[in-house]
Order: structure tokens, then sequence, then C-alpha cells
């Protein structure tokens, strides 16, 4: 089984609510400002978009990002992509990273806008050089699979190795699918494996199936049937899409039948273990 490789999508409306309180917070504002953030924390979105798009108006960047994120999810304002598109735009003109990956994001799925793969890629690259490392993680998807820019696996592991520096298990994930699958770096199970444990110890279940993989095949490490059990049992707990699920559920399945009720017993201790605290680090070679 190859690795798996996550999208850009799953992170997005994550982003956009964490975004207006950490833009919020990031610097002094008027009072009226800060009041719109208190409406907006107390649930009274009328009054915190009557109050952010006065300064929003006024050319205020953190308004201008807020103001897409209430018309992008329907808050004190009829729901409009267009016009969420339009102050993200915006936003981003005058350099903010969040804006600038956010109206990336936008224009690669069309919303609020004209797909343009080659627009998405652009303003990813500019939140990117910026150091936002979720553009960053982005724009290596992008060179991983040729959206917007060509295909180049040396240019997507450049960005997802800065994204991964940042803590980011997505970007750890597919830097180990790019060791092991040879993309843009020589085949290497072991590289592949490290990068894999980083994202897996930061709860990424697709790298935790992706050592189990590895486990099980003995690719990069002595091959070990409890601990690939393990990783797959702990990959599932987290695992949300069904389809993605499946195919773990049915490798989970094909490795038990291969294991003793002794064996399988210890895999679910060691997961167990795992969550809990108690197991320090998997076993692996360097």
């Amino acid at each position: 089984m190859q690795s798996l490789v996550l999208t850009p999508f799953l992170r997005f409306y994550s982003m956009l609510m964490i975004s207006l309180f950490a833009l919020a917070l990031s610097s002094t504002h008027s009072d009226s400002f800060n009041e719109a953030i208190f409406a907006y924390r107390s649930g009274n979105y009328s009054k915190a978009f009557k109050l952010f798009k006065i300064h929003a108006e006024r050319g205020n960047v953190n308004a201008q990002y807020n103001l897409m994120i209430m018309y992008d999810l329907g808050q004190g304002v009829t729901e409009s992509q267009v016009k969420a598109s339009k102050w993200c735009l915006k936003a981003a003109e005058q350099g903010l990273p969040e804006a600038q990956h956010s109206i990336g994001l936008r224009y690669y799925y069309g919303q609020g806008v004209k797909k343009d793969n080659i627009q998405a890629a652009e303003w990813q690259t500019k939140a990117a050089e910026q150091g936002n490392q979720f553009a960053q993680f982005v724009l290596g998807d992008y060179y991983s699979r040729g959206i917007g820019v060509p295909v180049d696996y040396k240019q997507a592991l450049k960005w997802y190795k800065k994204s991964a520096s940042q803590g980011n298990t997505d970007a750890q994930n597919n830097i180990g699918s790019l060791y092991e699958n040879g993309l843009g770096v020589g085949k290497d199970f072991k590289e592949a494996i490290k990068w894999y444990a980083r994202a897996a110890f930061g709860e990424n279940p697709y790298a935790q199936a992706s050592l189990g993989n590895l486990y099980a095949k003995g690719q990069g490490v002595v091959q070990d049937n409890v601990h690939a059990l393990m990783w797959y049992l702990l990959a599932l707990e987290r695992f949300k899409p069904e389809e993605m699920k499946k195919k773990i559920k049915e490798d989970r399945d094909e490795l038990m039948s291969l294991m003793t009720a002794e064996e399988i017993s210890e895999a679910e201790k060691l997961a167990s273990d795992w969550k809990s605290n108690k197991l320090v680090e998997p076993l692996l070679e360097n």
C-alpha cells in the first residue's frame, strides 16, 4: 500500500475559525475594533460585523480578513462566498499571509471566485515565502501534484520541510511518503520511518497507518507484526475519511489473520499504553 498524502482541504475551515482571534489579538487596535472582537466572542455577530466593516472600509487588514470569515460562515450577515473572497483578496493584496493562503485556497476550489490553479499557486507562494506553514504545506502539495505549477518533487520536498520545521504533521507525513516512494529523492525507507514517526507522535493518522505498513513489510525496520498492528489500531481511532478507514481496516484484518492471539493482545496493550503516554517511543531502528 502506498502511503497516504493529504490535500489542503482538510485544514481549511479549522484555520478560518482560529484566524479571527489570532489576528485580532496580534496588535493594538482602537476601542471600537476591540469592541467588535468582544461582540464576536459574545455571539453578537450582527454588531461585530458592522464594526469590522467600518474598519475594513478604512483599510484595516485584520478587519478585512475577519469580514471574509463572517461572510464565509454567514455570521451577522447573509453568507456570500463572492463577498468573502472580495474581502479576502483585499487583505491578501495588503500582504497578510493568512489572507494570501486563504485566497489561494479559494482560487483552487473556485469558492467565490473562478477556479484558477495558477492564481492559487501564486498566492500560496506569496504566503509560503512569508513563512506561513499552511501555505508551505499546500505549495508542497501543489508541486507534488502539478497544480498551477509543473510537477517538481524537489520543490515539493523543499516546501514540505519548511512547513514540517514548524511542526506541521501533514508535511512531515508527506516527506515520509516522498522518501518511501523515491520521489525527488532516492528511495530511503529509514528516512521515511523517521519522518512518519515525527508525524505519528503528533497523532497524524496517515503517518501512523504508514508506519503500520512499513512494520508489516519490514521496510526501514525489522519486520514486526505487533508494532504494525499497534500503529494500525492508533490510526483507525483518528481516521475520518471512510474510504481510507476501510483500507486500513482491510490491512489490519489481513495482518491479524497472520498473528496469534497473544501477539494481538500485546499490540492492543501497546496501543493502549501509547495513548496513556506510558509508552515513551515505539520500537524504531535508525
